[in-house]
């Protein structure tokens, strides 16, 4: 979804309401606020209030013409459908109440497809048109990018990374796939303990002692991490894939080995395909939400 050339001065806000904070920017097509932060409320009630008056916040220092929202989740346009984290919002009335109560077009999209369209228009994949996110944290999700559009698939869920198979050796597990258990940060904590050790205790040793366990562990993690990359190069064949999440923050410890188990499953002609750490971090979800909003208003206007 890159930006749109009418009405690029228009200010739209796009918020990202997680399960923890909510990140609200303004932007006006070519320039991004900054990122305001607070915490997400856990009832509907609580949590509409704090998005309206957002919204209100955000009308106050100029016109608005859109909002956007992105949610942890499976969600369509015009309601969220599954959002684990905050299980309230299923099947909610969300976008209806607030078009009531703040008369501005709003839209829904999912957290990692948000970030995907922030980082594409603002950040490490600016300019791309073909581009696969994966998102790297204590689960593992995504999203895709083809010929410049956010492709949902039928469901809407199209980038559930974390389903790819992967040789994990316990019963099947309905809520999270083979990959996810394998090589997300769960299973990195899993694989810590069992070192009688934390997570930042495993990556201080494997960082002190390039000989010691920790450093085989974290080794091979972070080669069940690029094997998973691999494929998902070899099925979409993307300019570029961007990392982002909790684990990025670990990245000069984890990317030749990322490397390394990469070019061990990628497609031939995909093995030089750049990996690349998303740099708008958390605020990308924000930041792709004010790029959704004003898409949306540009095509219903």
């Amino acid at each position: 979804m890159p930006l749109q050339p009418e009405n690029s001065k228009l200010r739209t806000i796009g918020i990202d309401i997680g399960g923890t904070h909510i990140r609200s920017i303004i932007s006006d097509g070519m320039n991004i606020g900054q990122v305001s932060i607070e915490k997400t409320p856990n009832t509907y009630d609580v949590l509409l209030n704090t998005v309206r008056r957002i919204i209100e916040s955000g009308k106050s220092t100029g016109e608005l013409a859109s909002v956007g929202l992105g949610l942890p989740g499976r969600t369509d346009p015009e309601k969220p459908i599954w959002i684990p984290k905050l299980p309230f919002l299923n099947q909610s009335p969300l976008i209806i109440d607030l078009e009531k109560q703040t008369h501005l077009p709003t839209t829904l999209i999912n957290d990692a497809q948000a970030a995907l369209v922030g980082e594409v228009n603002f950040g490490a994949a600016k300019g791309c048109r073909n581009v696969v996110l994966v998102t790297l944290g204590t689960g593992i999700g995504g999203g895709v990018m083809i010929d410049g559009k956010i492709y949902l698939g039928h469901n809407g869920t199209a980038g559930s990374f974390g389903w790819l198979l992967a040789p994990v050796r316990v019963f099947p597990n309905p809520e999270h796939g083979p990959w996810e258990r394998w090589a997300s940060g769960s299973s990195l904590q899993n694989a810590s303990r069992d070192l009688g050790l934390s997570v930042s205790e495993l990556l201080q040793q494997a960082i002190d002692a390039p000989d010691s366990q920790a450093s085989g562990v974290l080794t091979d993690f972070s080669s069940r991490i690029g094997k998973g990359l691999g494929s998902i190069a070899s099925l979409f064949d993307p300019q570029i894939i961007l990392v982002s999440g909790g684990l990025v923050d670990s990245w000069s410890l984890l990317g030749n080995g990322v490397q390394e188990g990469f070019k061990s499953t990628a497609s031939p002609s995909v093995r030089n395909t750049p990996i690349k750490v998303a740099i708008l971090g958390s605020d990308a979800g924000a930041v792709g939400a004010s790029v959704t909003a004003r898409n949306y208003f540009n095509s219903h206007n």
